[in-house]
């Protein structure tokens, strides 16, 4: 790459770090801004009425809200879950595109609305998450020449009544990545959508040999089983050898 394309890079890179950073020193600033951007959203929609943050001018007001949790976003989640789209008026201003499925902090999967802004707001967070790694390391000699391997499940894994998609998080991250990117990431983006776990942990297995592996990213779970796959496969104790 030229000069000129990785001054670029470093410039677009340090700016997401620095938004990070100045996050980090200012807690209060940074959470004024997500309070107003949160309100901005949610203006009109039935979560902010219920839950009372369309009455809250400041972020001292948040304070005399009551807790939320799954269980009292259950009845907002089953609605959507019917209704689709058209229920996109109950988490704020953008259309409902599909649904999370989280494993639920009891072990009872949710299947949590997903509209644009929440899709949003994914992006914004894995572009600052890479860019803060790379930044702080200054690993920049591995940023382009490095392959980084997505650890995910299934993308896609059923469909709700109205048709609209529905993924598990872990899966649905790893297609977030851009078009434009996806040549650093293994395993191939068609790859992504293989659902037995075994099957495509070979396929990585197989797209990762020889190459510059730099990172691997996943649930703990499947991260652990990887590597346990990697160390079998290669003949290595620790993965540093290999990769």
């Amino acid at each position: 790459p030229s000069p000129m394309f990785l001054w670029a890079l470093k410039q677009y890179t340090g700016w997401h770090a620095a938004r990070v950073r100045h996050s980090m020193l200012n807690p209060q600033d940074a959470q004024e801004r997500v309070f107003k951007r949160l309100r901005r959203h949610l203006r009109g929609s039935v979560v902010a009425a219920r839950s009372g943050l369309d009455r809250c001018h400041t972020l001292e007001d948040c304070r005399g809200l009551a807790t939320s949790d799954g269980g009292s976003m259950k009845p907002l989640f089953q609605e959507a879950w019917e209704r689709g789209a058209a229920a996109s008026h109950l988490f704020g201003r953008t259309r409902i595109l599909g649904f999370a499925r989280t494993s639920g902090t009891l072990g009872e999967p949710k299947d949590v609305p997903m509209n644009q802004a929440f899709q949003d707001s994914l992006d914004r967070t894995l572009v600052r998450m890479v860019a803060t790694h790379v930044h702080t390391s200054g690993t920049w000699d591995t940023l382009l020449p490095g392959r980084r391997i997505l650890l995910g499940s299934r993308p896609t894994c059923g469909s709700s009544p109205t048709g609209l998609p529905v993924g598990d998080i872990s899966g649905i991250i790893p297609t977030r990545t851009w078009w434009s990117a996806r040549w650093a990431f293994i395993p191939r983006r068609r790859d992504l959508w293989i659902e037995d776990w075994d099957a495509k942990a070979t396929h990585i297995l197989a797209q990762a040999q020889g190459k510059n592996v730099v990172s691997i990213s996943g649930i703990p779970a499947l991260a652990h089983d990887f590597a346990a796959r990697a160390r079998a496969a290669y003949g290595v104790t620790h993965l540093d050898e290999l990769w």
